[in-house]
Formats: structure tokens, C-alpha cells, sequence
């Protein structure tokens, strides 16, 4: 696989998500919600986020939930596209480096977003789409680990496995939002345990020591910790409990899993398993967790090289 084969887009690696993303495209709101209400509770909440960063489904969605507010989808579309616009504004730079107006900006969308969301569980309590972006706004607008554990636990009653809430939970028990380390590798190892063998929720494992390896720098000392004895068990008991497992398949979440696993074990020095899962993957890559070590496409393309120059 070459560099220029690699795809970030979701939509090419899930049909529901290209043919949902395809319909908002040309203004067919009938179209995308026939594909979220035939989706699964965690497909659903899967599209929705991925189509918050379509231009057009702020006045789309806006529109049909105007038209018809009982239509959570529309909602759940509209607020999600609104706090991807209001992480844009603040970007993902820390605290310290986020401007006063980009900090309002960032509030103004999610205060609105929130608005939305709130008018929708109370029409529909069982949106597990809507139940996600909750899960963004509450972090975001810093809400309280109360609450954000609340709107988890009414989650996880809709849809007990749901991944993209999960690593949204996740995100928020990372100390960077006033959670701590143990709460993470806790949440992760209880969500992996529970969910069926195969499934793709193992990936909470890897995304949250990827997470701490981020935060010690990605260097020499982030290396040591993914290497230490009990780390190194737990992320291979991770793989081999889903990406590694005879019955790991499509679901939403199974590239984040493939590629956060190869970055894992490229970290832990172990290159046949790091290209084992790339392959997996192929042509599919996620930005997270490459990002840690710089522009996600470089990074890719230079472990690639490295690969061909071994060969030789």
C-alpha cells in the first residue's frame, strides 16, 4: 500500500455513513434520516458524528428540526455539527494557549448545541445519537464529572456497548479534563471486559494508554511506560480480546481499533505486528493516534519508507 492510497474518510470504510453523507449532500434530509433510523443504536450514533462536519448539516438538519422538532435525528445532526464547529474554534491546543474569543466562540456553539440536545431527550430518552453528543457537551462546557457519569450511565441503558460514547467517556475521565489515569485505564478495562469477544471495545485499552503515552511526550519516557511489564500484558490481551480475535468485524470503531493497536505495538518495538494490523486496515487510517507523532499522513508515509528500506 502506498501513502496516496490511504483513506481518513470514514464514509469510504462504512456504506452507511457514505450513503447518509452522500444524501445530506444533495439536500435529501428524507434519505439521511431512512439511514439513521434503519441503523443500529451504535451505528447511529457513529453516522451522526461523522456527518458533523458537513457544511451542510447545519441548515439541513437545522431546517427539518424547525419543521419537525420531534425529529431527534435532525437534532442529533444539527447539535453534533455545532460542536464540531465550536472545537474548531478552540482547536485542540491547551488551555493556556486558547485566545479569550475563541473561548467564547467555543461556548456560544456549545451552549447551543446543549439547547438542542436537551429539547431532544426530553422528546426522545432513547437516541443513543443524541445520547453521544451529550456526552461532548457536557465535557466541553465543563459540566462536572457527575453529570458527565450520568449521561453516560443513561447511554449505556439505550446501548450498553456503544463505542463512539465510550470514547467520548473516555476523553472524559483524561486528567487534561479533571479526570485522573486510573479512572481511564479503570473505564477502559471494565468496557473491554464487558463487551462480546471480538468486539471492537478493546480499543479503549489502546486509546487510553495512547492517550497517557501522549501526555508524557511520545518520547523516550512515553516509550518506557507503553514497554513497562503490565502495560505491555494488558494492550495484548486488549488485541487478542478483538482486533487478534477470530470473531472481530466491521463495526463502528474496528479501523480506530486496527490503527491505534499498530501504533501500540510499533511503539512496543514489535514491526510484524504494527504492519500485520496497517494491512487489516488497508486502504483506512485514522488520525488518532498517528497525530501523537506529528501530521497523521507523514508520519504513515515515513513508517511506510522505513518498511521498504529494511526490505531492501
Amino acid at each position: 500500500m502506498q501513502p496516496a492510497d490511504v483513506s481518513f474518510a470514514a464514509a469510504a470504510a462504512f456504506p452507511e455513513v457514505a450513503a447518509a453523507v452522500q444524501a445530506l449532500q444533495i439536500w435529501d434530509w428524507p434519505s439521511v434520516r431512512a439511514e439513521l433510523d434503519a441503523a443500529p443504536p451504535g451505528m447511529r450514533a457513529f453516522v451522526v458524528h461523522e456527518l458533523a462536519e458537513h457544511p451542510e448539516a447545519r441548515q439541513l438538519a437545522g431546517y427539518a428540526w424547525q419543521q419537525q422538532p420531534s425529529d431527534t435525528a435532525a437534532a442529533a445532526v444539527l447539535a453534533a455539527h455545532l460542536i464540531h464547529t465550536g472545537w474548531q474554534i478552540r482547536t485542540g491546543a491547551p488551555a493556556e494557549r486558547v485566545s479569550p474569543e475563541q473561548f467564547t466562540g467555543f461556548h456560544e456553539h456549545l451552549a447551543a448545541a446543549e439547547q438542542v440536545l436537551i429539547d431532544a431527550a426530553a422528546r426522545n430518552p432513547y437516541d443513543s445519537a443524541v445520547g453521544v453528543q451529550r456526552l461532548l457537551t457536557a465535557r466541553g462546557l465543563r459540566l462536572g464529572p457527575g453529570e458527565v457519569r450520568r449521561r453516560y450511565a443513561r447511554l449505556a441503558r439505550i446501548d450498553a456497548h456503544n463505542v463512539t460514547g465510550q470514547l467520548q467517556m473516555l476523553q472524559s475521565l483524561c486528567p487534561k479534563w479533571s479526570g485522573t489515569w486510573p479512572e481511564v485505564h479503570a473505564f477502559a478495562r471494565d468496557r473491554t471486559l464487558a463487551a462480546p469477544p471480538g468486539a471492537p471495545n478493546a480499543l479503549l485499552v489502546a486509546v487510553g494508554h495512547l492517550e497517557h503515552f501522549a501526555e508524557l511526550g511520545g518520547g523516550d519516557t512515553a516509550r518506557a511506560y507503553l514497554r513497562s511489564d503490565a502495560v505491555r500484558r494488558e494492550l495484548i490481551d486488549a488485541a487478542d480480546r478483538s482486533v487478534w480475535h477470530g470473531s472481530f468485524g466491521r463495526e463502528p470503531g474496528w479501523v480506530l481499533a486496527l490503527n491505534a493497536f499498530a501504533m501500540v505495538f510499533l511503539q512496543l518495538g514489535d514491526e510484524t505486528a504494527a504492519t500485520g494490523l496497517l494491512a487489516a486496515a488497508a486502504p483506512f487510517a485514522t488520525r488518532f493516534p498517528w497525530s501523537c507523532l506529528g501530521d497523521p499522513a507523514g508520519v504513515l508515509r515515513a513508517y511506510r519508507r522505513s518498511l521498504a528500506g529494511a526490505a531492501r
